[in-house]
């Protein structure tokens, strides 16, 4: 699986917005609030009630553990 962009993981922040978080993964924003945003144990932290940052190495991780939703979803 070949990712859209050419940046490497250390390019990101360490702390990510969700158009950040998705471009990472390698999605569209919409296909990162559909699919991955509200699964099961994707990293996220809280900022106050609303706001929401994802945190880069726990999602690499995250990626790592869960690569066949990630493929499962990309064959739609």
């Amino acid at each position: 699986m070949q990712r859209k962009n050419l940046k490497n993981d250390t390019d990101y922040p360490l702390i990510m917005t969700r158009e950040l978080a998705a471009e990472f993964i390698g999605v569209s924003g919409p296909t990162f609030d559909k699919y991955y945003h509200y699964e099961h144990n994707l990293p996220v932290v809280k900022n106050g009630d609303v706001e929401e940052a994802f945190p880069r190495d726990p999602i690499i991780k995250w990626i790592a553990d869960n690569w066949q939703l990630l493929e499962k979803r990309r064959k739609r």
